[in-house]
């Protein structure tokens, strides 16, 4: 849950937003203000990562439809204009010899050709469907990830903005000194180069700003429409971490990447069988209702009739076929094995982050609820004119609030991706605004 502190400061962080990263209206405009659930609700929205999917969804659906095809009826209609000088002694003297014919062909067996073709077109819908569901888990993270930034970005300005107004405030006060003859040139320039640098870190801190809601509008599809105020998910990120070893098991069995790559092995595998098939017979029937203008004894009716087709000789034509279907089935286990690799190394490491993520957690509460104390401390010695540190305990407190914010983003971050990897609802839940 975000502390009382995280609120304050992404609080302060608003009022001192500079008026240059709120967008104008705009039709079919993000909700105001925006909340991680409804920046997530955007995630199935077009988008051009998604929409290449989709696009590679598609293409395979086509290709399925393609393969099943090979088998089915046709039917056509052959026409001939055609004007021709009769033999004398032939009976009919009429100088027309048009015909039309109405022609239906089907292929009978194609011993497996059409078969192996459809299953592995079947396959690469599948492996193209999983990429889609992989490219809507990795979309979903990067909305988080740009939703956060934005908060980050916010707390990030309001440090800044405290530190300057502390520079400041000490600047005023050495030339003041200065001219009392108190504090040397160079103690002061020191201090200038100090305030100086400050307002360079806080302007660098605006331009953050802009570039994290202008990243955030990118992720939600929506160009040029800059999100001006978010509303601090409260999250709950508390729960046991299961086993690597489940977790793993988990992931190689349900991962989407790991799907489609599996897909697309099998789907080169059935290739390859689709590619040797080319060389096996063809058998095909058709019937024909045929119509001539000149009636001669040898004009029929009707025809029907089985052909029988066997490849005797081809070349290189099938070798070359079969070896290149071959040539991507050891790309595509290549791909699978390696992809298999990057898994369980990113799977381990999100394990033994969110392992140390408790005590990260204590760490960071320990130090904040520290300069919470010591701030009270300051503001008593201050209001007793005893230290004069206020400034900078309020700086330190600010700086440990935007550390638990981090600590507790990259949890968030790491629970959303390890339940993308390992297929099972681990997403850190969100239940509305922080108080």
């Amino acid at each position: 849950m975000i502390g009382r502190g995280y609120c304050r400061l992404l609080l302060c962080g608003w009022l001192l937003l500079p008026a240059s990263v709120v967008a104008l209206p705009e039709s079919d405009a993000l909700p105001q203000p925006l909340t991680l659930e409804a920046a997530l609700a955007l995630a199935g929205s077009a988008h051009p990562s998604l929409n290449l999917a989709e696009a590679a969804v598609a293409a395979a659906q086509a290709d399925l439809r393609a393969a099943r095809a090979d088998r089915d009826s046709e039917l056509h209609l052959d026409g001939r204009l055609r004007w021709l000088q009769p033999s004398p002694i032939a009976a009919d003297q009429d100088h027309g010899d048009h015909a039309l014919a109405l022609v239906a062909r089907r292929t009978l067996a194609d011993f497996g050709r059409t078969a192996s073709r459809t299953a592995s077109a079947g396959q690469q819908l599948q492996a193209r469907e999983a990429n889609l569901a992989a490219a809507l888990d990795h979309h979903r993270l990067t909305i988080m990830r740009r939703f956060f930034d934005v908060l980050l970005s916010d707390m990030q300005f309001a440090l800044a903005s405290e530190q300057m107004a502390i520079d400041y405030v000490t600047l005023d006060r050495l030339r003041d000194r200065q001219q009392l003859g108190q504090i040397s040139d160079v103690d002061l320039l020191q201090m200038e180069s100090e305030y100086q640098q400050s307002r360079l870190e806080r302007q660098q801190a605006a331009a953050a700003q802009r570039q994290s809601r202008a990243r955030l509008a990118l992720a939600l599809g929506r160009p040029g429409q800059l999100p001006s105020e978010l509303v601090p998910p409260q999250l709950m990120i508390t729960r046991e971490l299961p086993p690597i070893d489940h977790l793993l098991a988990q992931a190689l069995a349900r991962n989407p990447q790991l799907l489609a790559l599996r897909a697309e092995v099998a789907a080169a595998e059935r290739s390859i069988a689709a590619a040797r098939a080319d060389s096996r017979p063809r058998v095909d029937g058709h019937v024909e209702l045929l119509a001539t203008a000149r009636e001669l004894g040898s004009s029929d009716r009707w025809r029907a009739g089985v052909t029988f087709a066997l490849p005797i000789y081809q070349g290189d034509r099938i070798d070359a076929a079969v070896a290149a279907a071959q040539a991507k089935l050891f790309d595509a286990r290549a791909r699978l094995t390696a992809a298999e690799y990057a898994l369980r190394e990113e799977l381990l490491t999100l394990w033994l982050t969110l392992s140390n993520a408790p005590l990260q957690q204590e760490r960071v509460a320990a130090q904040l609820a520290y300069r919470d104390l010591y701030l009270d401390r300051s503001r008593t010695n201050y209001e007793l004119e005893v230290k004069a540190d206020l400034g900078d305990a309020m700086v330190r407190l600010t700086e440990a609030q935007l550390n638990e914010a981090k600590t507790l983003f990259d949890t968030a971050l790491a629970w959303q991706r390890l339940g993308q990897l390992s297929g099972e609802n681990l997403s850190p839940s969100s239940t509305g605004e922080s108080h």
